[in-house]
């Protein structure tokens, strides 16, 4: 394996926004049951990323496998990508890809390790 390895991890995030409100519309956050935190940061009406569970999942354990192997981690979030690339790309993620081993679905981190371990001990 010539080049440099890398644990490359492709998830896709989706977007997501908070209700957009102020005081005088919606009422006080105690009577309302909304946050208090939320009126306070101003984070009402304004968008984030929320990565799903399985994928964090999944990233926790590229992680630890990348730190076992001394490899470096690239996470590819395929939300990023143009429409084409994302369309493709799209069926493949979650999964998990270090040089020509690829691994779908929730690996842990040891059956990450113990994969591309004898991948590496077959070239040899």
């Amino acid at each position: 394996m010539g080049e440099e390895l890398k644990v490359k991890v492709f998830i896709e995030s989706r977007s997501e926004t908070f209700q957009a409100a102020d005081m005088d519309t919606v009422g006080h956050p105690v009577c309302t049951g909304t946050n208090t935190t939320d009126w306070e940061s101003g984070s009402l009406g304004k968008g984030g990323r929320i990565v799903p569970q399985e994928h964090m999942i999944l990233l926790d354990a590229a992680s630890r496998a990348a730190e076992k192997l001394g490899l470096a981690l690239e996470i590819i979030d395929i939300s990023d990508l143009g429409f084409f690339q994302k369309r493709k790309m799209k069926q493949f993620a979650p999964r998990v890809e270090i040089g020509e081993v690829i691994l779908t679905g929730l690996p842990t981190s040891s059956e990450i390790v113990e994969k591309v371990r004898s991948v590496i001990s077959a070239r040899l």
